[in-house]
Order: structure tokens, then C-alpha cells, then sequence
């Protein structure tokens, strides 16, 4: 079993252990080898260290004794619980991303109030008045100005050299994807009443989004324009 999965199967067992103490002196000896635990696994870090210093200070008030009045128990499984969470944040930090600051600009704040509709809506409508304005395109709106910007036989915006036949399509390629933002996220937010509950899913479409904003801000602007 791997050590990350060894851990996770540690601090389950410590709480499942502390549902059936009774006694003070084994509440202490319960909390002594959760300090143990994370010292040995953690002596370094100090997000975990800084677990310990509450745990110890649970020892220090004598909250094991008392448990009936002091939330003992509560508090050990929660100092557990925010234990495996940060290790998990930990694991998983490869995955972190750096969302474009014109997604951030507009959804932030939305996002952070739970408002994830509006978060994804104005992070898309910000895309294409970005798009328009790069291109300067003035007499087409939404899918209708992707598929003019990003054109792969003659784009406003070029997104690789336009060289090879894997140039093309991929410049095809995100056309598409751009053109699909529009029709397939902007314009059903924009007229229907769907209402986005799932952060996660908010926060895949934030990312694709930000996608398409790199990559239209990488561009370059072809020198001819279209008619």
C-alpha cells in the first residue's frame, strides 16, 4: 500500500479508535500517539506541526479529562480531519492552475459568493469582447466573430504559423472550441433560466475558459485583415 494511502488508513483508524475510549488515561494515550503519528510522518512541516501545538495544547487544558464539557473528542476528530485534508491538498498540488486574469477579474468574487452561474457567464462574455476587440471586429458578435477571428484559411488571429496541415487544424480546431464557448456556454446562460450549483463543474468551465483566453492572447494578428 502506498504511504499516502497508509495515512489516510491512520487517521481513519484514529477516529473510529477515539468513538470507543472511555477513560481519561486512555484519551491521553490516545492523543500522545496522534501527536507521535504526525511528528514521525511530518517532523518537517510546518502546517502539521502547527497540528500538533493544538493538540498539545488540548493536553495542556486537560480537555481529555473534562471531555463531557470541552468537546475533546470533536475537537481531536477535527484537527484529524483538517490533517487529511491539508495532506490531500498537498498530493494534488500538480494540479493546481493558475486561472488568466480576465477569469479571474470577472468571476472571482461571484465564485467566492457561491454565484457560479454569473461566475461562468461574465468570464465568457469578458472572452468574447476580448476576442472582438483583439480582432477588431465590429459588424459580428459571439460565434458568429470566432469563427471570423480564428478562421483557419484566413484568421484575424493566428494561433500557430499556419504552415502544415496540423497547423490548420488546429487553428480549425479551436475555432471550433471558441465558436462552441459561445453557442454551448454563453448564449444558454445568457437566455435561460440554468442555474450552476456545482462547484467543480464551475470550476472546469472557468479553467476551459481561461484556456481559450491564453490562447487568443498568445495569437498574433495576421497582418491582412478579412473583408
Amino acid at each position: 500500500m502506498e504511504r499516502g494511502a497508509l495515512i489516510f488508513e491512520k487517521l481513519k483508524f484514529f477516529m473510529e479508535e477515539g468513538k470507543l475510549l472511555v477513560s481519561s488515561k486512555s484519551n491521553l494515550f490516545w492523543i500522545e500517539r496522534i501527536i507521535d503519528f504526525i511528528d514521525s510522518e511530518f517532523p518537517k512541516n510546518k502546517k502539521f506541526q502547527q497540528m500538533i501545538t493544538k493538540l498539545e495544547k488540548l493536553i495542556k487544558e486537560k480537555s481529555y479529562i473534562y471531555q463531557a464539557t470541552t468537546n475533546f473528542k470533536e475537537n481531536v476528530i477535527s484537527i484529524l480531519v483538517d490533517l487529511g485534508t491539508a495532506y490531500n491538498l498537498d498530493q494534488t498540488v500538480d494540479f493546481y492552475i493558475n486561472l488568466h486574469p480576465k477569469v479571474k477579474e470577472h468571476s472571482l468574487i461571484l465564485f467566492k459568493n457561491g454565484h457560479y452561474t454569473q461566475a461562468i457567464f461574465e468570464s465568457v462574455k469578458a472572452l468574447n469582447n476580448y476576442v472582438k476587440e483583439k480582432a477588431q471586429i465590429l459588424d459580428k458578435d459571439l460565434s458568429d466573430a470566432m469563427a471570423k477571428a480564428f478562421n483557419e484559411n484566413n484568421p484575424v488571429i493566428k494561433l500557430n504559423d499556419l504552415i502544415t496541415r496540423s497547423d490548420k487544424d488546429e487553428q480549425e480546431g479551436f475555432k471550433f472550441l471558441y465558436m462552441g464557448a459561445m453557442k454551448g456556454i454563453r448564449n444558454p446562460k445568457a437566455h435561460e433560466n440554468i442555474m450552476q450549483k456545482d462547484k467543480n463543474r464551475t470550476l472546469e468551465y472557468l479553467a476551459f475558459i481561461s484556456l481559450l483566453f491564453r490562447r487568443a492572447e498568445e495569437g498574433e494578428i495576421k497582418n491582412e485583415k478579412l473583408e
